[in-house]
């Protein structure tokens, strides 16, 4: 039981790092595509 919880939690946690990583991912890409068109 303890070993299934475990992994439910290491899931969730997987999950939410992922959502992360998405949402701080669009966000480089609007700054990225904000320098470029003023670079340009």
């Amino acid at each position: 039981m303890k070993y299934s919880a475990s992994i439910v939690i290491l899931i969730n946690g997987s999950c939410g790092t992922l959502e992360m990583l998405k949402s701080a991912y669009t966000t480089f890409r609007v700054i990225l595509k904000s320098c470029i068109s003023r670079c340009v």
